[in-house]
């Protein structure tokens, strides 16, 4: 990151190092140089620079997936009998390894298009200039686990965009989550991924399925704690609770 004095000398140095920097200096101090030619090459600039930056932001990504280990379930829903981690631990474990390699997620909300949800967006930010944009739709978790109003809408906005900031995390990276079964060695069940969340998220909305009554069934606390092997068999689950000009599409 460009916070020393010997980075920001290293920049510009690499800056200085470009043919089409050197192409632009030389223009700038010739007063007879075309001035289209100038946009152009400034255009060109810019084009390479962002190059550059996507390149950098994807070498880094790799390499902070790679740091990133499965992260231990720590906390327990009673209601759905099933074990989570919470954004907390979420944080703990993957926030030095986005800040080691130049990331910076940054969440807010934006309206949703599906009734009874809040949209959660996270951009992901590199140090390079390079940024990608994620969202995904949260239901507002207003209701226990029969249905009943058991949060203010304060809470509820709380409760629903911190699952939110967790599933993304969890999405972006493609990060598992396991128990703690004392046996490290064991290999760890792999839970779904952005595609399969979607499809069981669509599935869910269409058929018309309570969430929290699903997750009960599921022994889960959310969408990002289900074991990929249960993929398949959610799905027929909840493709044959599909309304009949559903499944006739």
């Amino acid at each position: 990151m460009a916070d020393t004095q010997y980075d920001i000398v290293e920049q510009e140095e690499a800056v200085q190092g470009d043919p089409i920097f050197a192409l632009i200096e030389r223009a700038a101090t010739d007063p007879n140089f075309d001035v289209a030619k100038m946009e152009k090459l400034l255009e060109m600039q810019e084009r390479q620079q962002a190059s550059n930056a996507k390149a950098a932001f994807n070498r880094d990504f790799v390499a902070a997936k790679k740091a990133i280990k499965p992260l231990v379930r720590n906390k327990r829903n009673d209601q759905t009998k099933s074990n989570y981690v919470d954004l907390e631990a979420v944080a703990d474990a993957i926030d030095p390894i986005l800040a080691e390699h130049g990331f910076a997620p940054t969440f807010g909300t934006a309206v949703s298009d599906m009734e009874g949800h809040y949209k959660m967006v996270c951009d992901l930010l590199h140090e390079d200039g390079h940024e990608r944009h994620y969202e995904a739709n949260i239901p507002v978790d207003a209701t226990g686990i029969k249905g009943s109003r058991n949060k203010t809408d304060t809470h509820a906005f709380g409760s629903s965009t911190t699952y939110g900031r967790r599933y993304l995390k969890l999405m972006i990276f493609d990060i598992a989550t396991k128990d703690d079964d004392g046996n490290a060695a064991s290999p760890q069940p792999e839970t779904l991924g952005p595609e399969e969340m979607t499809i069981l998220d669509d599935l869910i909305r269409k058929s018309g399925v309570n969430r929290a009554d699903f997750f009960k069934y599921a022994k889960v606390e959310g969408m990002a704690d289900i074991h990929l092997k249960n993929f398949e068999p959610l799905k027929k689950i909840l493709e044959a609770k599909l309304p009949k000009e559903e499944t006739a599409q």
